[in-house]
């Protein structure tokens, strides 16, 4: 399909026909035809839209990243390297990227380029990587507590021997619940930032170019 263009006034002379399924008739000055300009008719020349798609960017990023970093802490946590402390820079990077998208995701719903459902989604993500993350420093302080009571149990005599080893037995019992715990939110939470990412980058590279562009 298409269009006549005016590059004098930086606007399109027919009306985009396809508008009625894409209810974006002005995509191509980033929704605002008042302060944006597209005079070559390839991207829009504004503050308006180099904001949005800054915007747009960001938030894809940090999508795919929380996405990545969050597999390689899971991956991490389940294997040798985990023990050099790759699970856990892993997993601060997720919780960083989920924030970045929960924030840009923010900032788009408010300007109208993301859906209510989108932005709640984004947040969640968020909420959950936190609480993985707290599931997994709640597990590991177990197991440390748990080498803690068999240490001093190692030099006290019974029957205060036999309770620290109680006490370090149910700290290792817990420290268990709680890493299966982290998985039970992490691994779904894994695959849905993976989801959200394709997503993501499918909707930007399917934004007529992008959030600007004609």
């Amino acid at each position: 399909m298409h269009r006549y263009y005016d590059p004098g006034t930086g606007q399109f002379i027919s009306v985009d026909t396809l508008v009625g399924m894409t209810r974006q008739p002005y995509a191509y000055v980033g929704g605002d035809p008042v302060n944006g300009a597209d005079p070559m008719g390839l991207f829009c020349w504004s503050l308006h839209c180099l904001t949005n798609d800054a915007l747009h960017i960001v938030h894809t990023a940090s999508s795919v990243v929380s996405a990545a970093a969050g597999a390689c802490a899971l991956i991490a946590g389940v294997s040798v390297i985990g023990n050099a402390g790759v699970s856990e820079v892993c997993g601060a990077a997720s919780l960083t990227a989920a924030g970045v998208q929960a924030v840009s995701g923010a900032a788009l719903y408010a300007t109208g380029q993301e859906s209510g459902t989108n932005a709640i989604f984004d947040a969640a993500t968020f909420g959950a990587g936190a609480a993985g993350k707290a599931l997994i420093a709640g597990g590991q302080a177990a197991l440390e507590g748990a080498s803690a009571y068999r240490a001093a149990a190692a030099n006290t005599f019974w029957p205060i021997s036999s309770a620290l080893n109680g006490l370090g037995l149910f700290s290792e019992w817990t420290a268990g619940a709680l890493r299966v715990a982290s998985y039970l939110v992490n691994v779904p939470n894994v695959i849905w930032d993976f989801i959200s990412a394709v997503m993501e980058i499918y909707d930007y590279a399917h934004q007529s170019g992008g959030p600007c562009a004609a």
